[in-house]
């Protein structure tokens, strides 16, 4: 928990917290050493360099057959290496072993980070949306999209989502990305098609629909969502 409340942006984490984080890890280990449930955070907390061998040597676990955890942090380990193929092998790995959707979300989430921190960032959009197909009320989805949207210069799909996160919760980091647009829809003489739109949110049902139609989204989201 402690790590994750450490998070900034673009994979990096804030130096004090992931300290701290650390040390509660090692003092987990000094208290009952050789637990999976404890080992399995040591990937967060070791070099670069010795990441591969720590993640090995949990394969030697039983449990490691069916930990999404561990299927995390080998996401993550690739995803560092901006190895896609990879991360997409144990993106699935997670999908197969998540228990719940909320598991099911982190998934997603980190899948789409990942395609955010690489590249254009494009390539996370289909996750995002998937995450908001499951979880409207996710402002920092749909925040994630306004950015990759503008970024590539879709102004009407990146007000809508701007909206969207800015209904759920007001948020700096929203309202920068909604005084963004309003300069881009003013030196491009660009008319806000959301002015007279009523406030969301959108139906789940409504939501759902709109992903469907996203080309080659149907069939991911079926297989996500077991229907």
């Amino acid at each position: 928990v402690q790590q994750a409340a450490s998070y900034v942006s673009g994979g990096q984490y804030d130096n004090w917290g992931t300290q701290q984080a650390r040390k509660l890890f090692r003092q987990g280990q000094q208290r009952a050493s050789r637990r999976f449930e404890i080992d399995v955070f040591e990937p967060d907390f070791v070099d670069a360099t010795d990441k591969r061998d720590v993640l090995d040597n949990l394969k030697r676990y039983p449990e490691a057959q069916y930990s999404i955890r561990l299927a995390l942090a080998e996401m993550r380990y690739y995803g560092d290496r901006k190895d896609l193929p990879r991360v997409e092998v144990w993106y699935e790995t997670c999908i197969e072993r998540a228990e719940n959707d909320l598991q099911r979300l982190y998934a997603i989430n980190k899948m789409a980070g990942i395609h955010l921190d690489i590249g254009s960032g494009a390539g996370s959009l289909p996750y995002y949306e998937l995450v908001v197909t499951i979880n409207p009320a996710d402002p920092w989805a749909w925040h994630n999209m306004s950015i990759v949207h503008l970024k590539h210069g879709n102004l009407d799909r990146a007000g809508y989502c701007n909206r969207r996160a800015l209904d759920v919760m007001e948020f700096g980091a929203a309202q920068g990305i909604l005084a963004a647009l309003i300069k881009e829809w003013g030196r491009n003489k660009h008319e806000d098609p959301l002015t007279d739109v009523p406030r969301y949110p959108m139906s789940e049902e409504a939501a759902m629909g709109w992903v469907k139609q996203q080309k080659g989204l149907g069939k991911k989201l079926g297989k996500l969502l077991g229907n």
